[in-house]
C-alpha cells in the first residue's frame, strides 16, 4: 500500500467518527491589508490541503463535510486579487477524495497554512510574493541592478550656451514649508541675507539626533496585567477526583487572593500526591499570585522572583498556549527593562516555539520583536541573515526590514551606507514609505551635509507622518538646514517659528527658541525693538528645564554670551565668559567660546584706545593675552594697537618687547572668524610694523628722518601706509603749511580702505589741516571748510575727535572776528553755543569777550554790559582780557553820554 493509499484509508476510518460533530458553518474569510485568511472549522485529519503549481487543492472523504465545505465556498465573495476561480469535484468518490480545486490567480500568489489546535481550525494564508509579482502592483520589488559604469569617448566640442537655471524660490511647492514672495529684486541681489552675520555668529552648536526605530507595539501593560491575562487560570472540570477537587480549591483560594492559604493549599498537594502533572500548574499559579499582589505597590525584588519562576515554568511546560503567554509577558518586561540581548533571546524561543505551532499571529509578533532587539544590539548582519527567509519576509509588513536596518546602520554611524541602499531601490518603494525609512534617510543627509536631499526627505516626511513624536525633530532640523543653507531670514524665521509652536517635546522646543533667539539677535546686525523682545525666549519653562541636556546648556551659554557682544557689552560678555566651565568642554567646543573671548577682549580693548585710555589698554592685553588671544589665530590689528598705546605712554622699552612678538606672529595664519569687531586696518603684518616704525618717529618729533623713511618707501607701500597723511604731518611740524594743505586733502579726498586712520590719527590731521589753513590767512576758504568740518565733528562719537573739536571752532570764531567787517549776529550764534558747549574751556575767557561785543553790536547792550562785567570781576580772567572789557564798558558810556 502506497503512502496515498494509507492516507486515504486513515480518512475514511476517521470520518465515521467525525461526522455527527461537523458544524453547519465550516468556513469564515478575512480580508486583511496584506493578505488574504480562510478559516475551516474542521478537525485536522478529515482534510488533506496542499498546493501543486498554481492550484490549492482541498481533500476529503467525509462527503458531509466536503458539501458543506462546498456550500459555504460558493456563498463566499471571492477575491480577484488573489483568486482566479474555484471547482468542486467528486468524480470517482470514494476511490478518489472529494476535491476543492482553487487556481491562484498567478505565480506571486503564495500559500502559508497551518493547524491551530487550540481553535480546531486549519488557517490558509493568501500571500503576494513581492519579488514575483509585475511592476504595475509591486510593492517592494527586487533592488535594481547597478549599472556599470563606461567611459564614454572624449569629444571635443563647442561649449553650449545654457539658459541661467531658475530661482527655486519662486517656484517652488510643498506640503510642509512656509511659502514666502520672494521679488525679482531679491533675487537679484548677490547676497540673500546681508542684514544679517553668517550661520557661525548665531546658534553654531549642532549635534545629531537619534535614529527613528519602528515603533514596537507594547504587548501587554505589565503596570496592571498579569501572565493570568493571557493564559488564564480556568476553573477544574472533574471535581469528583480528589486532585481535581483539591487545585480547584487551591483556584478558589488564588482567586480571593488569600495568599497564605493558597500557598498552604499547594504545600498540601506536594506532600499528599509529590511533584506529578500538576506541579508546573502549581507553580504558574505561585507566578501569578506573586504579580498580583505586587500590582498596587510594586517591588523591584518580588517582581523579579517571579520572573525566575516564570522562567522555569516556561522550560518545564510542554502546553504551547502557556508557553508562549509566559514567553509573551518575559519578553514585554525585558522590553520594558531595555535588556535587548534577554529580549532577542526569549523572542527567538517564541518564534520557534510559534513555528513548529504555525501559529502565524505570534510568528509575525516574535519575528518583529527580534528585529527591535537585533537593532538596538546595531546587528545589521544579523537582520539580514533574519530577512533571507523569504516567507518570514513575505508575512512582515512591507518595508520593516528596511526600516530595522536603516535604525541600526545609523545607530553605527553608517550615513553614507543608507544613502547607497536607498539610491538602489527608490524607485520601487510604494508610498507612503516608511516613517523610520524616511526619516533615518533625512538625518543620513544632514550628516553628510547634503542638506537639500535631507531637507526634501524631511518635507516627505512631515507631510506623511506629522502626528509622529519624531516630528518635531523634522521641522527643526528643516528650520536648522534652511539657516546653513542661507535661505532668505523671512523664511527661516517661519520654520523656527513653525518649531516652537508646534513642538510636542520640550527639549526641542527650547532647542528652537535658542536657535530662533540667535537669528534676530546675535545674527542681525542692527536688532529692531521687536528683535529684542525675544530674548525673552531664553527663559525655561518647567518642563524645559527638565528637559535641558548637556548639549541646550552649551547651546544656551554660547548664544547669551553671543549676545552680549552683539550688543557691545564686552564688559558684561567678559563676565559671563569667565563663569562658562571651558575646561569640562570638548576642544572644538572650547575653541569657539576662546575665539568669542579674543574677541571681547578686542572689544575692550579698542573702546579704551577709542577713549585714548592707553594704560587701560595695556592693561587688558597684559592680562588676557594668554588666557584667550594666544588660544586661536591672531588679531593683527589688535597687536597693532597694543605697541600704538606704548608708543604713546612713551614705554618704548615694553613697545620693543611688544613689537619683537608681533614680528613673531608673521609666520602664523591672521584670524578671519570671529570677527564681531570691524577693524580699521587690514593690511598685512610687515606693512603693519612700517607704519608703526613712522608712528614712533613721529612721536619722537623726529620729522627729518620720518621724511627720509618715508621717501625711501617704494610707490606700492606708499598707497598701503597712508603716505599722505605721514607726509602731511612732517609739512606741518616744519610750518611748510601750504604743502600741508595739500597732503592733508589727498587723505580727506580719498582714503585707503585697507589702511583707515585711527581715531587719533584723523583728529592728528583734522588739527593739522585747520591750523594750516589758518596760517596761510585765506579767511574765506578758512571759514568754508572748517564750519563744514566743525559740523561733521560735531556728529562723532569718536573722544580723541571730539577733544579737536573745541580748537576747530575757536578757531573758527576768531576767524570771524578778525575780518575788518565782522558778522556780528553769526558771531553771537557761534560764540554763544561755544560756551554752552565747552564749559570749561581755556578758550572761554576770549570767547566771552567776543559774545559780548557780538551782543553790544548787534543792538542787545544791556545783555552785552551784563557779560563783560561778569568777565571784569571772574578773578580766573586773564587780565589782558578784562582790561579789553574795561575798555568796551568805557567806550560804551562815553558813548551813553554823548547820545
Amino acid at each position: 500500500m502506497n503512502k496515498f493509499s494509507a492516507r486515504l484509508t486513515t480518512l475514511f476510518v476517521a470520518s465515521a467518527l467525525a461526522a455527527s460533530s461537523v458544524l453547519a458553518d465550516v468556513i469564515d474569510q478575512e480580508t486583511f491589508k496584506t493578505h488574504l485568511r480562510w478559516n475551516l472549522m474542521v478537525p485536522r485529519d478529515q482534510f488533506y490541503i496542499v498546493k501543486r503549481d498554481q492550484t490549492l487543492y482541498i481533500e476529503t472523504v467525509n462527503l458531509q463535510m466536503f458539501e458543506t465545505l462546498a456550500g459555504d465556498i460558493a456563498k463566499l465573495k471571492t477575491n480577484g486579487q488573489y483568486i482566479e476561480s474555484i471547482n468542486y469535484s467528486k468524480d470517482n468518490f470514494p476511490a478518489k477524495p472529494a476535491t476543492v480545486a482553487i487556481k491562484l490567480k498567478d505565480p506571486s500568489v503564495e500559500l502559508f497554512s497551518f493547524y491551530r489546535d487550540a481553535d480546531k481550525k486549519y488557517i490558509l494564508d493568501f500571500w503576494i510574493n513581492a519579488d514575483l509579482v509585475s511592476e504595475k502592483n509591486a510593492g517592494f520589488k527586487k533592488p535594481l541592478p547597478v549599472p556599470v559604469e563606461e567611459k564614454a569617448p572624449v569629444v571635443v566640442a563647442k561649449k553650449a550656451v545654457t539658459a541661467p537655471p531658475k530661482n527655486a524660490l519662486l517656484n517652488r511647492k510643498s506640503p510642509i514649508l512656509p511659502v514666502v514672495e520672494v521679488t525679482k529684486a531679491a533675487v537679484a541681489e548677490k547676497t540673500i541675507n546681508p542684514e544679517y552675520r553668517d550661520f557661525r555668529y548665531g546658534a553654531s552648536f549642532i549635534w545629531d539626533y537619534n535614529p527613528m526605530i519602528p515603533q514596537l507595539e507594547k504587548d501587554i501593560n505589565l503596570a496592571s496585567k498579569i501572565p493570568d491575562a493571557l493564559f488564564p487560570i480556568q476553573d477544574r472540570s472533574n471535581l469528583d477526583d480528589a486532585k481535581e477537587a483539591h487545585l480547584q480549591l487551591t483556584i478558589n483560594f488564588y482567586r480571593e487572593e488569600k495568599w497564605g492559604l493558597m500557598n498552604k493549599s499547594i504545600t498540601l498537594y506536594e506532600k499528599k500526591y509529590g511533584r506529578d502533572s500538576n506541579h508546573v500548574f502549581n507553580e504558574y499559579l505561585k507566578a501569578n499570585a506573586l504579580l498580583r499582589g505586587n500590582l498596587a505597590k510594586p517591588n523591584r525584588g518580588i517582581t523579579q522572583s517571579a520572573m525566575v519562576l516564570l522562567t522555569n515554568i516556561k522550560d518545564l511546560t510542554d502546553n504551547y498556549e502557556m508557553k508562549s503567554a509566559i514567553l509573551r509577558y518575559l519578553i514585554q518586561y525585558n522590553v520594558d527593562q531595555k535588556d535587548h540581548v534577554k529580549t532577542l533571546e526569549l523572542a527567538k524561543q517564541l518564534f520557534v516555539e510559534a513555528r513548529g505551532e504555525f501559529d502565524q499571529t505570534m510568528v509575525i509578533q516574535s519575528a518583529l520583536t527580534i528585529l527591535h532587539a537585533l537593532s538596538e544590539l546595531k546587528q545589521v548582519d544579523k537582520i539580514e541573515e533574519f530577512l533571507s527567509d523569504k516567507k518570514l519576509a513575505s508575512i512582515l509588513p512591507p518595508q520593516m526590514g528596511m526600516a530595522y536596518t536603516s535604525f541600526a546602520l545609523l545607530s553605527k554611524g553608517e550615513t553614507k551606507e543608507i544613502i547607497k541602499r536607498y539610491k538602489t531601490v527608490e524607485k520601487s518603494l510604494v508610498k507612503p514609505v516608511h516613517p523610520a525609512i524616511l526619516y533615518n534617510l533625512a538625518e543620513s543627509y544632514y550628516r553628510e551635509a547634503q542638506y537639500e536631499s535631507s531637507i526634501k526627505a524631511y518635507d516627505e516626511f512631515l507631510a506623511t507622518y506629522s502626528y509622529l513624536l519624531q516630528s518635531p525633530y523634522a521641522r527643526l532640523r528643516l528650520a536648522l538646514e534652511y539657516e546653513l543653507l542661507d535661505r532668505p531670514a523671512a523664511e527661516n524665521l517661519v520654520l523656527y517659528k513653525n518649531a516652537i509652536d508646534r513642538s510636542t517635546s520640550a527639549e526641542i522646543r527650547y532647542e528652537a527658541k535658542l536657535r530662533y533667539v540667535a537669528f534676530r539677535l546675535a545674527r542681525k546686525l542692527k536688532p529692531t525693538e521687536s528683535d529684542k523682545e525675544t530674548e525673552v525666549f531664553l527663559e525655561q519653562s518647567p518642563d524645559e528645564s527638565k528637559a535641558l541636556n548637556p548639549n541646550l546648556k552649551k547651546l544656551l551659554w554660547l548664544v547669551r554670551l553671543r549676545l552680549f557682544i552683539a550688543n557691545k557689552e564686552y564688559d558684561k560678555a567678559l563676565s559671563y565668559l569667565t563663569s562658562v566651565p571651558l575646561d569640562a568642554l570638548k576642544p572644538a567646543e572650547r575653541r569657539v567660546f576662546e575665539g568669542d573671548g579674543a574677541e571681547i577682549v578686542y572689544g575692550l580693548i579698542q573702546e579704551a584706545y577709542l577713549k585714548e585710555d592707553y594704560s587701560k589698554v595695556v592693561k587688558i592685553w597684559e592680562v588676557y593675552k594668554d588666557k584667550y588671544e594666544t588660544k586661536v589665530a591672531k588679531n593683527l590689528y589688535m597687536n597693532f594697537v597694543v605697541c600704538d598705546a606704548f608708543i604713546k605712554l612713551g614705554l618704548y622699552k615694553s613697545y620693543d618687547r611688544a613689537l619683537a612678538s608681533f614680528k613673531n606672529v608673521l609666520s602664523e595664519e591672521a584670524r578671519t572668524f570671529p570677527i564681531w569687531i570691524d577693524r580699521t586696518k587690514s593690511i598685512n603684518l610687515s606693512q603693519m610694523i612700517e607704519e608703526l616704525n613712522l608712528i614712533r618717529l613721529v612721536a619722537d618729533a623726529n620729522w627729518t628722518e620720518a621724511g627720509a623713511k618715508l621717501t625711501s618707501y617704494p610707490v606700492s607701500l606708499r598707497d598701503s601706509l597712508n603716505y599722505p597723511f605721514y607726509q602731511g604731518m612732517i609739512h606741518f611740524n616744519q610750518k611748510n603749511y601750504s604743502e600741508a594743505v595739500v597732503e592733508f586733502e589727498k587723505v580727506l579726498v580719498k582714503q585707503n580702505p585697507q589702511n583707515q586712520l585711527t581715531p587719533r590719527q584723523t583728529a592728528d590731521l583734522l588739527m593739522g589741516y585747520v591750523e594750516s589753513l589758518y596760517q596761510l590767512r585765506d579767511q574765506d576758504r578758512f571759514k568754508t571748510v572748517v564750519k563744514a568740518l566743525s559740523d561733521d565733528i560735531g556728529r562723532s562719537k569718536s573722544a580723541p575727535i571730539l577733544n579737536i573739536s573745541e580748537r576747530i571752532n575757536y578757531l573758527l570764531i576768531e576767524s570771524y572776528a578778525g575780518e575788518s567787517n565782522p558778522e556780528w549776529k553769526e558771531l553771537e550764534t557761534m560764540t554763544k553755543t561755544f560756551r554752552e558747549k565747552f564749559v570749561k574751556s581755556p578758550y572761554n575767557s576770549r570767547v566771552g569777550y567776543l559774545y559780548g561785543l557780538s551782543l553790544i553790536k548787534n543792538a542787545k547792550v544791556p545783555e552785552g554790559r551784563e557779560v563783560l562785567s561778569l568777565l571784569t570781576n571772574d578773578k580766573n580772567v586773564p587780565s589782558h582780557i578784562k582790561e579789553m572789557c574795561r575798555s568796551e564798558l568805557a567806550t560804551l558810556e562815553l558813548t551813553e553820554k554823548k547820545l
